[in-house]
């Protein structure tokens, strides 16, 4: 994956998702979030056979 364009918020919604970045691993759960600087490499991968929804929060580029 590309790195972050800018600080990003990820807000999991429903289901369950892992956050990996920088080689650590952190398993999201319905309304647990984690913040990313602007540079950030991450993945985000469902190991579930679940639906997720997650809210992605980023500023606006003009």
């Amino acid at each position: 994956m590309a790195p972050q364009p800018a600080e990003t918020i990820y807000v999991l919604v429903a289901g369950e998702l892992v956050m990996i970045s920088d080689g650590a691993e952190e398993t999201l759960h319905p309304f647990d979030s984690v913040r990313f600087t602007a540079g950030t490499v991450r993945q985000v991968v469902n190991r579930t056979h679940l639906p997720a929804s997650m809210l992605v929060i980023r500023p606006v580029s003009r």
